[in-house]
This record gives C-alpha cells, structure tokens and sequence, in this order.
C-alpha cells in the first residue's frame, strides 16, 4: 500500500494575499489616524485659544488695557506664544517657553481699536496644508485653511 506525504500549511500565493490585504486595511487605518491627529491638533488651538480671551479679560481688570502688540495684524511665532503664556497666565519664563515648544501652533495676540484677537498658525513647510484660526474678543473663531 502506498502512503501519500500531505504537506499542511498555506502556499505563496495564499499568503501574499494576506499580506495584500493587511497593507490595504493599513493604509487606510494611518489616513484616518492623520484626520484624528490633526483635528485633536485643532481643538486644542481653539481650547487654548479661549484660555487666552479668558484670560485678557483678567489682564484687562488688572491693568485697563489688553495683552498684544498694538497693530492691525501680527504673525504668530513660538515666542510670542510664550510671551503670551507668561504674561497673561502668569507661567515663568522658563516653563512658558517649554510649554510653547509642545504646541503645534504659533500663536499671537494683537490690540485694535480697545478689542483684541488671537490668531494662531501651524505654518509648519512640512504640512500638506496651513491652518490659520482665528478668534476675537468675543470669542468668535474662524478657521482657514490655506493650501
């Protein structure tokens, strides 16, 4: 009687399949990933960004003018975040500066017309995209995007 030698196990076609379908289910999983990272990013820019009005409104009772360079604009920048952080939260000079280096946004606080606005930028070169926020004394944000 003859024995017939069966091999178990799965063959290379099988399991290039797998490895196929892994990747696509992969791909899609670190697009998502990305859209939930940058939307986080952008909640906490807005967050931040009412702390800030929050806490104009302190600095304002305290010395009857608000917190910001005195012009039509300005451009955000990690130090002005961390001048932003001491100033008006009070932080030292050294924590502010930590703290500002953590956020993915630049932000900057000017002063017109006895009204402030906030506006903070992650104009990174490295990003697909520059989001640009926007929020004024009366804690009304806009949020652009620029290509």
């Amino acid at each position: 009687m003859l024995k017939k030698n069966y091999v178990t196990g799965f063959t290379l076609i099988e399991l290039l399949v797998v490895v196929a379908i892994l990747g696509i289910i992969s791909s899609i999983g670190v697009v998502s990933y990305r859209g939930y990272v940058s939307s986080a990013e952008k909640k906490s820019a807005i967050n931040l960004m009412a702390q800030i009005s929050l806490g104009q409104q302190e600095y304002y009772s305290d010395n009857d003018t608000y917190f910001g360079v005195s012009a039509d604009t300005c451009d955000p920048s990690q130090d002005l975040l961390a001048s932003i952080k001491e100033n008006i939260f009070g932080f030292t000079s050294i924590k502010a500066a930590a703290s500002a280096a953590k956020s993915k946004y630049e932000m900057c606080v000017f002063v017109n017309n006895g009204d402030f606005t906030i506006i903070a930028d992650n104009g990174t070169a490295s990003k697909a995209a520059t989001i640009k926020i926007t929020m004024d004394s009366d804690g009304e944000s806009t949020v652009q995007d620029i290509p």
